[in-house]
């Protein structure tokens, strides 16, 4: 018996250093996989103080300018836009006489549908690919895919950031005037709404300038304005507030694991805070810091971050963040690894205030 316990024990003690061998060579142990990136557009956006607006497009692996346009000095090239999810196509909206909104083939640029006269600052594209929905202060629109006919319009002085759910055809539109939350169900038929009054945790009535939905579809993320800009997570059945933090304000970077939320702090430039890049953890509701300006080791040639919104790659590996939204730095894009926290590099345009920053899937 004794000798059978000793010859079991010798057969563990061999199986363990055979299968926790770290010899690269070994043929037992798995070889560690080289994370191979992919290849995605980035579309952006900017000015030059008092001269043209540009279009660029760069390579997410390279940083290699791709595409680029000039739209010279009396025509922003758009304030917003969205792609299909195959990336064939590309919603833009944006304002010339009047607001318009157009669908093209991402490839050719060839336009396939336009609307000319409705459009806004913000757009949103729902989950199933049927619809999309442009805000300004002045109006909110759903349309219909892909020829642009109006399934929807709200003519209200204050429309917000709005989104759809990305499990479902509701919008939530932030109406800030009346301290309220505009819930738009366009798979119903007739269009089906609701409309529900905002408060802080504190009994405040509240502002809602952004609406966000998780990637599960379980959670609201908004931003909402009482006596300070404040984050709140409600429950998007109940709209019960789960949380709320103060001196927060989106939209926010939504990370496709479903649990990570990223927030921008741009530069303070009347106390000198540092910009800042936050992540809040949706399970766990706790709130950290990630990278600080002060700190982080900058890319040359510019010397100080001033956040103004992250785009965040498909398999969430990488961030891009946009910086000099406010103007008062050139505008360029820092590439952080979403692993790690660490600067992967940056992409550097020509100097210029940015507009708006997208990315798109290949």
């Amino acid at each position: 018996m004794k000798l059978r316990t000793i010859s079991l024990l010798l057969v563990i003690v061999v199986a363990s250093a055979v299968f926790t061998c770290s010899d690269d060579d070994c043929l037992v142990c798995p070889t560690p996989q080289e994370y191979v990136e992919p290849e995605h557009d980035l579309v952006y956006c900017f000015s030059m103080t008092g001269q043209d607006y540009f279009s660029y497009t760069f390579n997410t692996k390279t940083g290699e300018v791709v595409d680029s346009a000039n739209y010279g000095p009396h025509w922003v090239p758009f304030f917003d836009c969205g792609f299909s999810s195959d990336g064939g196509h590309a919603y833009y909206t944006g304002l010339k006489e009047s607001y318009v909104t157009w669908v093209a083939n991402y490839s050719t640029g060839d336009t396939v549908s336009i609307n000319d006269g409705l459009g806004g600052r913000f757009l949103s594209v729902s989950g199933d690919g049927d619809y999309i929905a442009t805000s300004v202060s002045s109006a909110f629109t759903i349309f219909r895919l892909p020829d642009l006919s109006v399934v929807y319009t709200y003519a209200h002085h204050g429309c917000g950031v709005a989104s759809f759910s990305p499990n479902s055809d509701v919008a939530y539109v932030p109406i800030d005037h009346e301290d309220s939350l505009l819930i738009v169900d366009v798979s119903s038929d007739p269009v089906l709404t609701s409309k529900r009054a905002l408060f802080t945790v504190d009994g405040l009535p509240a502002q809602c300038v952004t609406a966000q939905v998780s990637p599960d579809a379980t959670m609201l993320i908004l931003t909402v304005v009482a006596d300070t800009y404040r984050l709140q997570l409600r429950s998007a059945e109940t709209l019960e507030i789960l949380a709320e933090y103060p001196d927060l304000s989106g939209p926010y970077s939504l990370h496709p694991d479903g649990r990570r939320v990223f927030i921008t702090k741009p530069h303070n430039w009347n106390n000198g805070d540092a910009a800042q890049l936050l992540l809040l953890d949706l399970p766990t509701r706790i709130l950290r810091e990630v990278l600080n300006g002060s700190t982080a080791t900058l890319p040359d040639p510019y010397s100080c971050f001033d956040f103004g919104g992250m785009e965040i790659d498909p398999e969430g590996h990488y961030g891009y963040i946009l910086n000099g939204r406010q103007g008062f730095t050139p505008g360029w894009i820092l590439k952080l690894d979403l692993e790690t926290y660490e600067v992967a590099g940056a992409i550097f345009p020509p100097p210029g205030i940015p507009t708006v920053m997208r990315l798109q899937t290949q």
